[in-house]
């Protein structure tokens, strides 16, 4: 099992602990995909989730990322130009 081989190949963990731990991870991304569906499904964005709302958000790219011509402009070039138009 993979609990077994992070724990490392001499050590035994219990069947139940295993069988408890399996469990807990399979219950906890069922609740992720139902919320996110649900959410998805009412319109709402799904961005409570803790530790992954904040990177996803962070590397999904918005329309403010790109130029009137649809090329791309990197976080330092984008601050460079707010500051320009907050200038003029």
């Amino acid at each position: 099992s993979v609990l077994a081989g992070a724990a490392g190949a001499n050590v035994g963990v219990p069947e139940p602990l295993r069988v408890v731990a399996t469990n807990a991870v399979f219950a906890s991304l069922l609740l992720v995909l139902a919320y996110c569906t649900v959410s998805s499904v009412l319109g709402i964005e799904p961005n409570k989730l803790p530790l992954i709302s904040e990177r996803v958000s962070n590397t999904m790219p918005t329309i403010d990322m790109f130029d009137d011509e649809g090329r791309f402009i990197p976080p330092d070039m984008r601050e460079e130009e707010d500051k320009k138009k907050k200038d003029d």
